[in-house]
């Protein structure tokens, strides 16, 4: 184990909220609420072939290796970009 129990507790405000105790249970509601800031969130990168291909499709862009590269390269080096 890495020191998370799972056992689901009652939250006093609501009886449909869980949350869980352990080690970690501190570090984890920090980041849970960094990443739901508003402005913030999570850059879900890994989309599958076929995924990435419906969105090069209408565009005219072959799906390739490095096409793909070069699209997750944008995603992560345009400047600015988490402004938006």
């Amino acid at each position: 184990t890495i020191g998370i129990s799972s056992r689901p507790v009652r939250s006093k405000t609501s009886k449909n909220m869980a949350s869980f105790e352990g080690e970690y249970k501190d570090e984890l509601i920090a980041t849970a609420a960094a990443i739901t800031a508003p402005g913030k969130g999570i850059l879900a990168a890994d989309e599958s072939t076929g995924t990435i291909g419906k969105r090069f499709a209408p565009i005219g862009v072959e799906n390739t290796q490095p096409n793909r590269v070069r699209y997750r390269e944008l995603l992560f080096n345009t400047p600015g970009l988490g402004q938006y």
